[in-house]
């Protein structure tokens, strides 16, 4: 296509933003072209800076027409955009004819205009589902010790994370040594500290289990059942029985042993401290399971300290415990994240004969 104007590369670039969200141009680049996205994308950072090399890298390659009709692919309405800004190969923009449409009578119009779309699922009554996200504020926490993490209640006392997060504290049964801080929801509002019960390992740590050598890089062997990357703590207080700082007994997140796995598609949102931040929040969708069935892989975004983070439905039903990115090198972006279903974290506790506390 020759070089682009400045004008194109813009308007490429915003087209690819809007057609590629949550970083999805990862996996274009790597099952669509057959390249390895980290050989485009040289410099991670911003999406729409990432979004830039891939169009300079198409330029420079001849690859812009391929490119364009990819985003077309995805988002149809984005041809006339494109062809304003110049993109004028007309096998780019070829579309199948419109389809005839059967328009109804003006009396059943109404109908006919709010029809489903797809099966209606995921339509939610609202105030529940705003008081759901009020009450897991309170039921998040983050976590601190020789490493900084996530977690969150499942049981008065009891706290769900990563077993990388606490991994020191466990080997050295310096449960002392880890903080737990609820109510952390802003630097003005950074809630309160509780610890965990006094006593050696065994008093703090009801169950753990370690991660694979396959969540370190791609050399490593692929996860097993007895490789979940999961710890269960003890409070030395019920905090969920306590009142949060809504005024309301806080409660917890509550585990179901049978929880299905998500499909890929599905919406899959985390509730977490990143970075030693504030409670913050974000939304993505899944990607399906591994073959082995342990590790849920998806887009929903993360950082450092995300670790141990409450992966959750759209329906905002527990179904995951977040642990890890892609294995790589820390300084490039991963094509997803992924963490550990819960029913297979349940099922552990079962074999470890944990006292009941799931439903």
């Amino acid at each position: 296509m020759g070089t682009l104007t400045e004008k194109q590369k813009k308007a490429l670039r915003e087209a690819l933003l809007y057609a590629f969200p949550e970083r999805d141009i990862y996996s274009l680049l790597r099952s669509t072209f057959g390249i390895n996205p980290r050989a485009v994308i040289q410099v991670p950072g911003r999406l729409d800076y990432e979004l830039f090399q891939v169009v300079m890298w198409a330029e420079d390659k001849g690859r812009t027409e391929d490119l364009v009709s990819q985003v077309i692919k995805r988002k149809p309405a984005l041809a006339e955009i494109l062809k304003l800004a110049g993109f004028e190969t007309q096998a780019v923009y070829q579309t199948s004819p419109a389809p005839t449409l059967n328009i109804p009578a003006a009396s059943s119009a109404h109908e006919y205009l709010e029809r489903a779309t797809y099966s209606g699922q995921g339509i939610f009554t609202l105030d529940p589902f705003i008081q759901r996200f009020l009450d897991l504020r309170g039921q998040v926490c983050h976590i601190t010790g020789s490493k900084s993490g996530t977690g969150f209640l499942v049981a008065p006392d009891l706290v769900l994370t990563n077993f990388h997060v606490v991994e020191v504290e466990i080997a050295q049964s310096k449960g002392a040594n880890i903080a737990c801080r609820f109510d952390y929801l802003s630097e003005a509002q950074r809630g309160t500290v509780f610890r965990l019960k006094e006593g050696d390992c065994r008093k703090w740590c009801l169950a753990y289990s370690r991660y694979s050598s396959g969540d370190l890089g791609s050399g490593g062997q692929s996860p097993t059942l007895q490789q979940l990357d999961y710890a269960l703590l003890r409070l030395s207080e019920p905090v969920g029985a306590m009142l949060s700082t809504s005024g309301a007994r806080r409660e917890w997140v509550k585990l179901q042993g049978t929880m299905p796995i998500p499909n890929a598609e599905a919406t899959l949102q985390i509730i977490q401290h990143p970075e030693n931040r504030p409670l913050s929040y974000s939304v993505g969708r899944s990607l399906g399971v591994t073959a082995e069935k342990v590790r849920l892989r998806y887009t929903t975004e993360t950082k450092i300290g995300s670790s141990g983070s409450p992966v959750f439905n759209a329906e905002l039903s527990l179904v995951a415990l977040h642990h890890a990115a892609e294995p790589g090198p820390r300084d490039q972006p991963g094509e997803y994240n992924q963490g550990i279903p819960i029913q297979v974290i349940v099922s552990d506790l079962i074999e470890k004969k944990v006292n009941k506390f799931w439903e």
